[in-house]
């Protein structure tokens, strides 16, 4: 393998490690979000519980008063839920459409170093439409927002219900609200994190198709966290219509397929995830077997 080469895989490797820093960067506004809309559901129970009677660790509130709270703290929960998911749309949307232009003109990008001479083309709208919106068991990203957020905000409405009608304490009752909205950050978190790994995965498909690229290679990240069953497929090189399984082949999976240049091409170096070195090229196989790490 020429120098070249070797810059180009690196290169690879750089780049799609860079979109999901991107991403990290970007859905810190919408946990920003989520943690503030979590303060002021409960900012307001504080304000009940300091304006309203207290026995025995319950509130003790008469139906009318239980009624009108009822329907000003449901009210405050829809709003702040309408509000994360118009918020989470909008961010989704654009970072899928940027990670699938900046897929496809990273690879263009890459093979313009004199790797391969490709006659390199443009990525139209309606394939980048195509990528994103692809439906799931029936649902696309954005529909799965919505279904996710109105669950949770469901299950907001019947903590507070419960902290209403006395069966949940005052004490009980700002634990519960915050388990819930970090179960909202998980779902958010792993939903856009597997969207930005499909929609990557997809570009590149795409892209090979248009540019001709017959071979690819299973590329596993050298950590911990690789699953055996990504693990068993690490640097091994397969005809592009022949592929083992689809990525992303499970939630926050990390792997991808490398475009390589022949079947017979592999890489000098990689990247070890674990001390953020380069080390002599080796599959996740015989890294692990160099580890004093339990596989999975």
């Amino acid at each position: 393998m020429n120098k070249n080469q070797q810059f180009f895989a690196d290169l690879q490797e750089k780049f799609t490690k860079l979109l999901y820093e991107e991403y990290d960067l970007e859905s810190n506004k919408l946990e920003e979000l989520q943690k503030a809309n979590k303060k002021i559901v409960l900012e307001k129970i504080a304000n009940i519980m300091l304006n309203y009677n207290i026995s025995d660790e319950i509130m003790n509130l008469n139906n009318k008063d239980r009624l009108e709270i009822r329907a000003e703290l449901f009210e405050i929960i829809s709003n702040c839920f309408i509000k994360e998911i118009e918020a989470e749309k909008n961010k989704t949307s654009e970072l899928l459409n940027n990670c699938a232009k900046d897929k496809f003109y990273s690879n263009c990008y890459l093979y313009s170093f004199g790797v391969v001479n490709y006659n390199l083309k443009p990525v139209s709208y309606k394939v980048l439409k195509d990528i994103i919106n692809v439906r799931i068991e029936g649902k696309n990203y954005s529909e799965r927002i919505w279904n996710n957020k109105n669950d949770l905000a469901k299950k907001v409405k019947v903590e507070v219900n419960d902290f209403l009608n006395g069966k949940t304490t005052v004490n009980e009752i700002n634990n519960r609200i915050s388990k819930r909205y970090n179960q909202n950050w998980n779902n958010t978190d792993r939903l856009v994190s597997n969207e930005i790994s499909r929609v990557q995965e997809s570009a590149n498909e795409v892209w090979r198709k248009e540019h001709n690229i017959k071979y690819v290679m299973y590329s596993a990240t050298l950590d911990r966290h690789t699953c055996s069953d990504c693990g068993k497929y690490d640097g091994k090189t397969y005809e592009v219509n022949k592929k083992p399984v689809d990525l992303p082949k499970h939630i926050r999976c990390r792997c991808t397929y490398i475009s390589i240049v022949s079947k017979d091409w592999k890489p000098t170096l990689r990247l070890d995830n674990m001390t953020k070195e380069r080390i002599n090229y080796q599959t996740y196989k015989e890294w692990l077997e160099k580890q004093n790490i339990n596989d999975k």
